[in-house]
């Protein structure tokens, strides 16, 4: 088994035998709707959605909502833009998620 893959539009490599699955929301809906891959839906045991942030845009945002819905595993949801993190939250609980929300309202970076 390979650590890593990855599964988008243009590219595919050691998708399905991976350990770690580098993907974008519309592909990853493909791979939890499809019923070729119920096996490989199975075993998944934790997502990390990254830019989250881009579940409020026009184009993508339904694939991220359907992802988020289909989900059948724990997940951490990151952003660093979220405009309104409570609102998110109370979407994510509607759909029967446990939520837990961490953010800082001024982080501060030094380099």
């Amino acid at each position: 088994m390979s650590v890593y893959g990855y599964f988008t539009q243009d590219y595919r490599y050691k998708a399905l035998e991976s350990r770690v699955l580098v993907t974008v929301p519309e592909c990853f809906e493909l791979l939890l709707l499809s019923p070729q891959f119920e096996d490989w839906r199975k075993k998944l045991r934790y997502v990390i959605f990254d830019e989250v942030h881009s579940i409020g845009d026009l184009a993508s945002g339904e694939a991220w909502e359907h992802t988020i819905a289909l989900v059948d595993c724990p997940f951490l949801a990151l952003s660093a833009t979220v405009g309104n993190p409570e609102d998110l939250k109370l979407w994510m609980q509607a759909k029967q998620r446990m939520v837990e929300l961490q953010h800082k309202k001024h982080a501060k970076v030094s380099i």
